[in-house]
């Protein structure tokens, strides 16, 4: 029924099941189609009803938190963490299940406890990039980035996990303003992993946003030189040639290329919408962004949709757009500009 499009007939149905004859199997499966179909509270009252395993418990936190559901969270926290619930059932998915839930209550050091008491790498290993994350929200930069340089410099035969190391200490070090060490732990990781198509995308970006549009250009062409029809990066090599070159003719290219491969794509739809801006199509710039900020609610979106608005004389649509925009991200570098 659901595969036919007949949600209501499908919903029916699933209503009509009794909870206490399912299987532990069933019960997570009915959960997941009655998330699917829109009920996402009903799927955590169906896991909730009877035997409950770690498969349960983490179904139920992943639908609390996505409903914003904070005091059914705690409760539920509160269920898994009693000493009772705990006993010889404590293992990795338990640990790490309840690092996430506290993570998702803003209890930052209950998260770190927890991630730090797992042992095998199974869930070890994600458990202490999660751990440099939250050092990082402390406000313990030292301290996160000698996490990610231990992980680098292990012996772990998981080349992904080592791979995200660099790629995350990159990422913190960029969202404390620090664009130069950045590209430095792009640098290290690449030379470990060489033309990871992650990092090379990363370091273009920080090459980008540090003003070395060359090099991030040639990052980008590197990466195009591998995988020719990835709109994301189409788009990202055009997005970057139109806004921070004049060779215009050759940005709109790539761009309507990636439009062509991925039609709905909000970034997609607003680089084209910019590269025909600069070319001075204003009134064919318009529904592009128009679009893109219906689809997606960005600040570089509203940035380069008020500078269009703008330069049409409608100044104060413009002026209400970037505003909104300021909300959403008042930091934004290409706000920051208009």
């Amino acid at each position: 029924l659901q595969l036919k499009g007949d949600s209501s007939a499908a919903l029916e149905t699933l209503r009509a099941l009794p909870g206490k004859d399912l299987s532990l199997a069933q019960r997570l499966r009915v959960a997941a189609l009655f998330d699917e179909l829109g009920e996402t509270a009903r799927a955590a009252e169906v896991l909730a009803e009877g035997e409950q395993s770690n498969a349960t418990y983490a179904g139920r936190a992943a639908y609390l938190a996505r409903l914003e559901q904070k005091d059914a969270l705690r409760a539920l926290y509160a269920e898994l963490a009693t000493p009772i619930n705990l006993g010889s059932k404590v293992d990795d998915d338990r640990r790490f299940l309840l690092a996430q839930i506290a993570e998702c209550l803003d209890d930052n050091e209950a998260a770190l406890i927890w991630y730090r008491a797992i042992t095998a790498s199974t869930r070890g290993e994600p458990a202490r990039l999660r751990i440099a994350v939250l050092l990082d929200r402390q406000s313990r930069l030292d301290d996160a980035i000698s996490e990610l340089r231990e992980i680098q410099a292990s012996h772990s035969d998981n080349g992904e996990w080592l791979r995200d190391a660099y790629l995350l200490e990159a990422e913190i070090l960029l969202r404390n303003q620090r664009a130069e060490h950045a590209l430095d732990a792009y640098r290290r990781g690449l030379t470990v992993f060489e033309d990871d198509p992650a990092l090379l995308y990363g370091r273009a970006l920080c090459h980008e946003r540090l003003d070395q549009v060359e090099a991030a250009l040639d990052d980008l062409k590197r990466l195009l030189s591998v995988d020719p029809d990835n709109p994301d990066i189409l788009n990202s090599y055009g997005c970057t040639l139109a806004d921070r070159t004049d060779r215009l003719d050759e940005a709109r290219g790539y761009i309507e290329q990636a439009l062509v491969l991925n039609p709905d794509s909000a970034a997609i739809m607003d680089s084209m919408g910019w590269v025909l801006h600069r070319q001075g199509h204003h009134d064919q710039a318009l529904p592009y962004l128009e679009t893109a900020w219906s689809l997606q609610k960005d600040a570089e979106v509203a940035a380069h949709l008020g500078e269009v608005l703008w330069a049409l004389g409608r100044r104060a649509e413009a002026e209400s757009v970037w505003r909104e925009g300021e909300v959403l991200d008042a930091d934004n570098r290409v706000l920051k500009r208009s």
